[in-house]
This record gives structure tokens, sequence and C-alpha cells, in this order.
């Protein structure tokens, strides 16, 4: 799933596979932070005390374009719908599958039939019941919907036997689903696939009221969404705010705040989460470039940090010149100085070998990468007919970090290119204006962070770059690549599965389609009367908040990092 991008601090533990192994944009670089670790700092601890109810928890993103599970597309949507909607599993904070929705599940000895048993007595926000009716419309729905709204879904739904057909429309109805009760549904996949119980824990997997989404349209509930989450949306202002409300009848524990709201800046206003953070009108802040340390000093704000299941990387966009031709990428990539970029001190922000980030089944520390190297770069590029850069096309970068650190770091990396004789602009959007040039392809570079949607590798490669891939926007083909990813898929054996997407991945940045930049670590800010707020590998689209609650004042006094 893509996040937005931002230089300098970041913003979305390793588990067994396949216990958990995407498309979301945002990316961001910390400084001063330990990879792998999680930091609370406290002087001294605060008293244990039972979590507390009420109260209203404020925090601030970008505006999503729309609620509806099935069409998710970025960080800023997934963090709302989270807490609109329920699935059938979830994960906890280690990225272990767990019941939501369901109450228990078998599978059978060939991992092609899933059989769930629902919780009865679960409820949607309009109050009727969750029932099997519903998840089988929910996942039908992916494939009923245009394509080009709900490509994350198929993706990734698409396990599920005879989806191809109904998509097609050749079958009136899914063959791998079957309601066998109003409280027990089945889904039989075309093939065993390893990580289909985390596939179900996806955002996208949310289960939808039928009855509801059919009388009011897909437009609207986008708009006005109904789940069986522990927040019901009251209001949305376009540009302002989302504001959820806790709901009574949750098919667990109430949340024990009563409110969630959700500020949605207009465009222009990159620094409102943290002048806003500063003034103690939020509760939550996504750390920002440079602001480490500086929180650091500050009474009454504890840092929150965790490796995240993430790559930032330049996107190039093979139909438009020059990035058509593979020299050119591979030169564009041999320019690339990171250690020049980021400096010998960002622990925090860790350079990669490859495309799978660390923590993620298949990640090896031996690099992959095409190495710093101007001379090939020079090279390749007259032999590809641009001597010293001559008759190149100019090369719009385009990111939706507009921070002052961004600025900043880009002019730095034009800067490189510019050595062997790119000419680069740089291009600042705001996010929608980002993701529609994006999906238009209008552009032949953009900068990109991709946030694993579930702990497989296969999310990570799949839907970038196999060649009918969900969220391929670097128009990247090749038939050996396709072979390995389908084949990755087919294949039963663990050890079998990692040597495939391993040696997929050693291809694929040899092509050069992508160049990587960095794995992040998220940095979040907290007050210290906030508890209860996990933070998982998946970054801020995976934050849950009917656990959070508000420790008295005077009880978390003297909490600082």
């Amino acid at each position: 799933m893509f996040d937005a991008i931002h230089i300098g601090t970041h913003r979305r533990s390793t588990t067994p596979w396949p216990a958990r192994a995407g498309l979301l944009l945002a990316a961001v670089l910390v400084f001063g932070l330990t990879a792998c670790s999680r930091q609370q700092e406290h002087l001294p601890p605060p008293a244990p005390v039972p979590p507390q109810n009420g109260g209203t928890f404020r925090l601030a993103q970008a505006s999503p374009r729309s609620l509806d599970p099935a069409q998710l597309q970025s960080v800023y949507e997934s963090t709302v719908v989270n807490q609109i909607f329920d699935g059938l599993v979830t994960f906890d904070e280690n990225l272990n599958t767990v019941p939501s929705l369901a109450e228990s599940w078998t599978i059978s000895r060939d991992g092609t039939v899933y059989t769930f048993q629902l919780k009865k007595g679960a409820h949607f926000h309009d109050g009727s019941d969750v029932t099997a009716r519903d998840f089988v419309y929910s996942i039908t729905r992916a494939f009923r919907l245009p394509r080009e709204q709900t490509q994350l879904a198929r993706e990734y739904l698409s396990h599920i036997d005879g989806t191809d057909l109904f998509a097609q429309g050749k079958a009136d109805s899914i063959r791998g689903l079957k309601i066998l009760s109003p409280w027990e549904v089945q889904i039989t996949l075309k093939r065993p696939f390893a990580s289909f119980l985390a596939v179900l824990a996806m955002d996208c997997s949310r289960v939808v009221p039928q009855d509801y989404v059919e009388a009011v349209g897909t437009e609207v509930f986008g708009r006005h969404p109904v789940g069986a989450g522990p927040f019901v949306l009251r209001k949305w202002i376009q540009d302002d705010e989302i504001i959820l409300t806790a709901f009574d009848n949750y098919h667990q524990e109430r949340a024990h705040l009563d409110s969630l709201i959700f500020e949605t800046p207009s465009k222009g206003r990159r620094d409102y989460a943290t002048d806003t953070f500063l003034r103690g009108q939020l509760d939550l802040l996504e750390v920002q470039p440079g602001q480490v340390e500086e929180l650091r000093q500050r009474t009454g704000v504890r840092l929150t940090s965790r490796q995240e299941l993430s790559l930032t990387f330049l996107a190039l966009n093979l139909k438009r010149e020059p990035f058509n031709d593979r020299r050119v990428r591979q030169a564009f990539a041999l320019a690339v100085n990171r250690g020049e970029l980021f400096g010998p001190n960002d622990p925090a922000r860790m350079l990669p070998c490859g495309i799978l980030p660390p923590g993620m089944p298949g990640y090896t520390r031996d690099s992959k990468l095409l190495p710093y190297d101007p001379i090939q770069a020079t090279a390749l590029l007259a032999e590809a007919g641009y001597p010293d850069g001559e008759g190149l096309p100019t090369i719009h970068l385009v990111t939706s970090d507009e921070s002052a650190q961004g600025t900043v770091f880009y002019a730095k990396l034009a800067t490189q290119l510019s050595k062997v004789g790119f000419k680069v602009v740089n291009e600042h959007l705001g996010w929608l204006d980002f993701f529609s040039r994006l999906e238009q392809g209008d552009g032949n570079c953009f900068t990109l962070n991709w946030v694993a949607d579930i702990p497989d590798p296969d999310s990570f490669l799949y839907p970038l770059f196999q060649s009918r891939g969900a969220t391929n926007y670097m128009h990247y083909a090749s038939s050996n690549v396709d072979e390995m990813l389908s084949a990755g898929r087919r294949a039963r054996s663990s050890l079998d599965r990692l040597q495939i997407y391993r040696e997929a991945e050693r291809l694929i940045i040899e092509d050069a389609p992508i160049v990587p930049l960095f794995h992040t670590v998220i940095v979040l800010a907290t007050r210290p009367e906030v508890q209860g707020l996990d933070l998982t590998p998946m970054g801020m689209g995976s934050l849950s908040f009917e656990k959070v609650w508000f420790q008295p004042v005077q009880l978390a006094q003297g909490v600082r990092p």
C-alpha cells in the first residue's frame, strides 16, 4: 500500500512466515533512532491504573478519497477505514493473525478450503446483523466494481477460486465462496497460498452491509460508510475533519475513547500537524524531518518508533522517454549516491540491500543494488546515444513531499544526477494531486513508498512488478519475472518460495524499473497521558484506536523523552 513521501524523520519484528508477511504511499526519514526497536522513555514510570473511558483523540493527516474498503489505495484511507470496519480476522501488534468477526476457523489439509464460524450477535452500525451473506457480498463486490477502483483488493482476493470467471462476466457468482449457514462461510482457493489468512486481515477484506450498500449505492457509501468496527462515522467535512464516535454495540469491548477526530487540512498547510501538536491541540504526531532531537528535549512528549515493512524508491516510467531504454535506467540508478544523500549518522533510515525490507521473509543483507558508479553511468548514457547527457529529455521527478527538508533532499538528488548528464526538475505536490498524476502516468519519475499489506514477499513483488500488477506504475514487464512471481505463488515449500523471490528481486533490480532509496522506521510523538496505542511494522495505516485511553494528567506528569 502506498504512503506519502516526507524526507527526513519518518512517518507506514520479524514474525514467523507465513504468520503475516502493498498500496499506500508515504515516506519519511528518521534521525537519531535505532532501527528495529521501540523506544519509550519514562522519568519516572507512571503509576499503573486501569484504562479510563472518555475523551476525544485528535490527529492530522491528508484527506482520503473514499472510505470504501474495496476501493482502498492509500494510507490516508486505510487509517480511517481500520476504525470503521472489521473483518473475519485481524493482526495483533506483532502481525500474528487473530480472530475478529470470525470466532474460529478450519483449514483443509491441502490448504485450499477455509471454513469460518462467525460470531453471533455482531452488528453493523445501522443495527443489522453481520452474517455470512455480507462477507460473500463484500468479497464479490470487489470484482463487481470497475477494475480501476478495486485493483488492490482484486490483487489479493484473486487467490479465491472462480474470481477470474466472475470478473470476466462468465459466471453469475464466485464459486469459491459459499454460505453454509447464516453464521458460517467457506472460501476455497485456486491453489494453496500460505498467507491467505493475512489477506483476509487486510483493510480491503473488511465486511460491508449488503443491504445498506445496495440501498445507497457505491458513491454514497464511500462518503457515508457503515461498518462493524469500533467507531462510527458521524461527519466528514472535506479538507477539514473526519469525526468518528465509539460504537456502543461493538462486538468486542467498547472503545475507551468517546470520539476520534482526523483533521484533514487543505493542501499547502504542510506544517499544520507539527504546529498544532506543539500547541497541544493534537494527541499524535507522525514525526517530520529533523524533529526527533528537538522533540526529545520537550517535556510532555513521548516518542515511539518501530521498523516498518516498507521501501521508498524512485519509480521510473518505462512508457516514457528516456526510461524505455534499460541502459538509461541503469545509468540513473548508478548515479545515485545514497551515502551522500543521507549521511553516515541516520541509523533509523536504513539503506536498502534490495527491494525487500528487513523483517520480511526473503530479506538478506547482501547488497543486490546497482552500486554508485558515475563513470559507468556516463558510459551507459553514451552507449544509449546520450553522450554526457546530450539529447536527454528533462526528467520530471514528482513527489508528495512538500516539506522544507524534502526540498533540500530532492535538490541534492538532482545535483547528483546532473553530474552524469541528467537534467532533473523536482515537482512537490499535495497527496491527492500527486496520486492523480501517478494514476494518469503523467510523468517519467515518481518517488513512492510501498508499505507491505501482508508480511509476505509476494506483497512487495507481485503488485509492483508483475506485468499486470495492480500497482505496477512503472509499466515494467518481464516474462522471466512474471513466471517467477507466479511460481512463487504456486510453491508450497517456504524455502522454494524464498529462493524464487530472491532471484526475482535480483532480476528486477538489474532491469532498474525502480531505484531503491531507503527503508524507514516509523516515529510517533504522543502526549504522556496517551496509553494503549500499539504500533505495528505496517505503519500508520495499521493503527487501531479502540484500546487507546487517556491516563489522568496528574499521573502522567514526569513522563518525558
